[in-house]
């Protein structure tokens, strides 16, 4: 049965147990947005989060990863990176 369509799922990528090491949370994070067609055989929109990350490489990575995704949404706080992204590959 489908969820009531103002329901957005956001799969929480920024929240991983604070035990967890960076190496850890990369691989964990990657899981959820390699398998977002689990979350959304739900019927519900995706939301991901493209966390603000301190290098620059980093932030393109995380934006593209989460373009390539196909999220319906995106929260960031780098949207012009985003949005350049989308507009180069289309």
């Amino acid at each position: 049965m489908p969820y009531p369509q103002h329901l957005v799922l956001d799969p929480n990528l920024g929240i991983i147990h604070p035990t967890t090491d960076d190496h850890q949370k990369i691989h964990q994070q990657l899981a959820i947005l390699w398998n977002l067609d689990a979350f959304r055989s739900l019927g519900c929109p995706l939301l991901v989060y493209a966390a603000r990350k301190p290098e620059r490489l980093a932030r393109i990575m995380t934006a593209s990863t989460c373009l390539h995704a196909r999220a319906d949404y995106i929260r960031t706080h780098t949207p012009e990176m985003i949005w350049r992204l989308h507009l180069k590959n289309g």
